[in-house]
């Protein structure tokens, strides 16, 4: 009887959270992508992401994603419907990647990081915290934290974060941070070099190479003897993989900082 009695209360308590526990809290073994697309509440972001061919990445790696909601796009007349014809692709991912850091933040982890933070277009972002809520640069306001993903987690957010943009004409286009003099970029010495042929065909066809000329990033870069142990060419790295899968790939190799040997050392 007393089993009984157990197993009935296991099972009601069971059925309780199934009830009043969230779905989407209880999605961990789910991608950040699956699970905004199954929620509802972002078909204006995944109809960005889509548009911006970050599905792939940002259904693998390590995220932390302040995701605006439906409700905070339209405050600027955004839509599914309309969003991929408002921007470029170019400007999407600059938006998309000024929403995500590429690590796991949770809120607990986020009010230690209070002040300046790299997103991951290079350019910074403010978090703050005021009366127990975060918010970043001011105006967006996480809603619902924490979303566990199986490769990071999701704060809804109730604004769509703005920051320096869009560009002026003497800044670096779409992707990028502050603009860095010619010929000194990582990418200009990664052309000039004459070690590096197969990284650069990789960050042409990805469409990184103006993200990598701004900002400010550390590149973990793989030298073309690294590449050939993979069989891997300037003539067949472009056909090896799609531009998503060279997109996740190369994100996969950078910290959006400088970091120096020394400082990797600490």
């Amino acid at each position: 009887m007393m089993k009984q009695k157990l197993f009935g209360f296991l099972l009601a308590f069971a059925l309780l959270l199934a009830v009043f526990v969230p779905s989407t809290v209880r999605a961990a073994d789910k991608t950040i992508v699956e699970i905004a697309v199954e929620d509802g509440r972002f078909d204006t972001l995944v109809a960005a992401v889509v548009a911006a061919d970050l599905a792939d990445a940002l259904s693998g790696g390590e995220w932390t994603v302040f995701a605006p909601t439906d409700d905070a796009f339209a405050k600027l007349g955004l839509t599914p419907d309309n969003i991929a014809t408002a921007f470029s692709k170019a400007e999407l991912t600059d938006i998309l990647l000024y929403h995500v850091i590429p690590m796991e933040v949770n809120s607990d982890v986020a009010l230690t990081l209070l002040g300046d933070v790299t997103m991951g277009n290079g350019q910074i972002a403010g978090l703050k915290a005021f009366n127990g809520d975060i918010y970043v640069n001011d105006d967006s306001k996480v809603i619902i934290a924490d979303v566990d993903a199986s490769n990071g987690v999701i704060h809804a957010v109730d604004t769509v974060i703005l920051g320096p943009w869009p560009r002026t004409a003497d800044e670096a286009p779409a992707i990028g941070g502050a603009p860095v003099a010619s010929g000194n970029t990582i990418v200009d010495i990664a052309i000039n070099d004459g070690r590096f042929d197969t990284l650069v065909a990789a960050v042409v066809a990805a469409d990184l190479a103006e993200a990598l000329s701004g900002g400010e990033w550390t590149v973990f870069a793989p030298t073309d003897d690294a590449f050939a142990k993979l069989a891997l060419t300037p003539d067949n790295i472009t056909t090896a993989f799609t531009q998503a899968e060279l997109t996740y790939i190369l994100l996969y190799h950078v910290i959006p900082m400088e970091i120096n040997s020394y400082m990797a050392l600490r």
